[in-house]
């Protein structure tokens, strides 16, 4: 059964009829935050509502400063997404930058190797001769070092007595 809440208002305002069922037994043996009831206790439903503005208030307080609070953090979040970007747009020219070399370089071994091309193309040539000498030293001295470094060596070590 649904009854409205005008119906309720209503009911409400009607005088209760005194008697055995009419009256909160609960709130008469246990109490109420109201008092004995809200006929008798005018003075403990007043302390209610001034409780419940108290609080109201108390919390308008605690929300403004968690708003503050958040506001100063979606400032910190701002001035480091600023800082981000901007560390990016470094990244990037610095990246730019490094291909660019990279392609000139890259560039310049292109033009060596074409060098070498043409001077392998030539047998006869004296840039053969040195190439096959240079060769055979960087041999030499890569085995005198390996040398060294496993047996040791009296070029690098002193004799033991």
């Amino acid at each position: 059964m649904m009854v409205s809440e005008e119906e309720q208002v209503a009911a409400a305002r009607e005088p209760k009829p005194k008697g055995r069922y009419n009256i909160d037994h609960r709130a008469l043996l246990f109490g109420s935050r109201f008092g004995r009831s809200d006929a008798v206790n005018a003075k403990g439903q007043a302390a209610a509502v001034a409780y419940a503005a108290a609080e109201q208030e108390e919390l308008q307080l605690h929300n403004e400063e968690l708003a503050e609070r958040l506001s100063s953090k979606v400032d910190e979040l701002r001035d480091i997404s600023l800082s981000i970007a901007e560390e990016t747009k470094d990244s990037v020219r610095q990246a730019d930058d490094m291909n660019r070399q990279f392609d000139r370089a890259g560039g310049w071994l292109t033009q060596a190797n074409a060098k070498l091309q043409v001077i392998a193309k030539n047998p006869g040539s004296r840039h053969m001769c040195t190439m096959v000498l240079f060769s055979l030293a960087l041999v030499l001295l890569l085995y005198i070092l390996g040398a060294a470094g496993t047996k040791g060596s009296v070029f690098l070590a002193p004799k033991s007595p």
